[in-house]
């Protein structure tokens, strides 16, 4: 059962947070063959770095490879309301990780914790690396305009 992650843009809004994309980040599952059945998992927020220029650059996902029930998304958007992720440190909107775990109520129901909140930089571009039973997630943590144009560190920790 190949997973795949990817990001759809939508049409461009104007908000007071900035310039948005309504993007979703939905999951496909590869079923009975050469039918794929879609799902949207979160709200995958606006373009990196604010640039109009690069529409199309997010924070990007990563899929758990030892389960299809979890993935860890970077938005600066809410995941499921779609609300711009304003940090109270700094009261700028930043890209925040989030972990979503299917719900195990058979609902099809994606639940949503913060990994990072309320920071004065952007979180992007996580990974998960597993070997046996030992999983670490890490992303890129900093100020990421575009590949060009960067001052990022990377925050690495044990997954659950």
């Amino acid at each position: 059962r190949p997973v795949v992650g990817v990001s759809l843009r939508g049409p461009r809004m104007d908000s007071s947070a900035g310039a948005w994309y309504p993007d979703h980040l939905r999951v496909a599952y590869g079923l009975d063959g050469p039918t794929w059945t879609r799902e949207l998992v979160a709200h995958a927020g606006g373009e990196l770095g604010g640039h109009p220029s690069e529409p199309d650059y997010s924070g990007l996902s990563a899929l758990d490879p030892s389960t299809h029930n979890r993935i860890v998304v970077s938005t600066n958007v809410h995941p499921h309301t779609g609300v711009p992720l304003r940090s109270a440190a700094d009261g700028r909107v930043h890209f925040e990780v989030w972990e979503m775990n299917r719900r195990s109520d058979g609902s099809g129901q994606w639940a949503a914790t913060a990994l990072t909140r309320n920071s004065t930089v952007d979180n992007v571009r996580p990974h998960i690396a597993v070997q046996g039973t030992t999983k670490i997630l890490s992303w890129m943590r900093g100020r990421y305009s575009s590949p060009s144009d960067f001052h990022t560190g990377i925050v690495s920790r044990q997954a659950g």
